[in-house]
């Protein structure tokens, strides 16, 4: 273990140059056209964004992060995720994905997904092995996205650039350097993995900036694949300027989320934020989300990512994994 954190180190080094240099070019399709869809064991040839080499640091990242945590130590384990590369015209990433034995063999009903969306300048392995832990027990596969695309943007102390990146830029016909588009790449993505795996459920988890990302992701499925069962919320918000909000508030159908099941995770560790979150969970109560149970953090203590980063929501995890099992095996 001290090895791998000292490689860890170095690469970091190395990382931070090469992700200097990324450019920040568009990640949305000019014409909006639909493009096809990749996805594939090898990372894809062609000019897409982003090159090779930042792929390559963030996968690597990605493994760093699995060895750090309490799961998985080395890449021969039987168990450790197989990594897929997805792509359209203008954008690749990557995915790692956890699938139980003898999955392709398993009844259509038994087909069941955790999807989990990172954070902010995320690394979607991190906590992987919170939800892959308890998924087993169930024969449940996990699969993590990576939407984040490397460049520093703000973290690491760097200047946050005007306007609040976070939220806003992925609308449609906005373009992002940082970030997959949502409308664009990392719905479609989704839509294509859930296909590629044959996934029968989905548990959609979303944290942080991408609670408001699984709620778009949600509605696009339902009025798709319609395999979305259940939403884990968990820390984030959408406020009345998104350009989603202003969608569904113009929706002729009052509750366009009717029979949609979400458990709602907020943190109450700050006035500003804990507000944010539960007038979200409010408005999509009243749109017709399901809210199958509300949890709250609160104590300043935990910081923001309580659900996954804090022990002591071992047993919300817990939980929420055995809701979403009787919610996908009754009847």
């Amino acid at each position: 273990m001290t090895r791998t954190i000292a490689r860890y180190s170095i690469l970091m080094i190395v990382l931070m140059a090469v992700l200097l240099s990324c450019s920040e070019e568009s990640t949305s399709p000019q014409d909006g056209s639909e493009s096809e869809i990749i996805i594939s064991s090898e990372m894809p040839d062609g000019s897409t964004l982003p090159d090779g080499a930042i792929l390559d640091s963030l996968i690597y990242q990605s493994h760093v992060e699995l060895a750090l945590s309490s799961c998985y130590y080395e890449t021969g384990d039987p168990n450790y995720p197989e990594i897929v590369y997805i792509a359209n015209d203008v954008v690749k990433t990557f995915a790692f994905v956890w699938l139980p034995q003898n999955w392709d063999s398993f009844p259509a009903k038994d087909k069941r997904m955790i999807i989990h969306l990172h954070g902010h300048c995320g690394i979607g392995t991190k906590r992987f092995c919170e939800w892959y832990e308890l998924a087993r027990e169930k024969n449940i596969a996990v699969l993590s996205l990576q939407y984040w695309m490397g460049d520093d943007e703000w973290c690491g102390g760097n200047p946050k650039p005007d306007g609040d990146y976070s939220y806003y830029i992925t609308g449609p016909g906005e373009t992002c350097g940082w970030h997959l588009n949502i409308e664009s790449d990392i719905y479609p993505f989704i839509d294509k993995l859930i296909e590629y795996y044959d996934a029968h459920s989905v548990m959609l988890h979303g944290f942080s900036m991408a609670a408001a990302t699984a709620v778009i992701v949600d509605y696009r499925d339902k009025q798709n694949r319609n395999r979305i069962d259940f939403t884990v919320f968990n820390a984030g918000h959408i406020d009345s300027s998104h350009y989603f909000y202003e969608e569904i508030e113009s929706n002729p159908d009052s509750t366009p989320f009717e029979n949609e099941n979400y458990f709602f995770f907020l943190e109450d560790i700050n006035e500003g934020t804990y507000a944010k979150q539960s007038a979200t969970r409010s408005f999509l109560i009243e749109k017709g989300v399901t809210d199958v149970e509300t949890a709250i953090a609160v104590d300043s203590g935990y910081r923001h990512g309580a659900l996954l980063n804090h022990e002591d929501f071992r047993p919300v995890r817990e939980r929420i994994i055995s809701l979403y099992d009787s919610l996908t095996t009754s009847g």
